[in-house]
């Protein structure tokens, strides 16, 4: 996980649910249902790309901010 990256924070819980293989609809539904923030920028976009998260996730996320 980048060392920027607060472990407590919604983008570390997306991060270990990616590592752990979780189904991307139960990350798109932790992603809807989360009361906290994102703030993706492009590097943890390009991480979580590299982990093999589907563009749909990063999506979501941004989608998630400007609501």
């Amino acid at each position: 996980m980048p060392a920027d990256v607060d472990p407590d924070s919604p983008l570390a819980q997306v991060i270990r649910l990616v590592q752990a293989g979780v189904e991307p609809s139960v990350i798109l539904t932790y992603i809807t249902n989360s009361a906290d923030p994102f703030n993706l920028n492009s590097e943890e976009i390009i991480y979580l790309n590299d982990l093999g998260a589907p563009p749909e996730i990063a999506d979501a996320m941004m989608q998630r901010d400007q609501q």
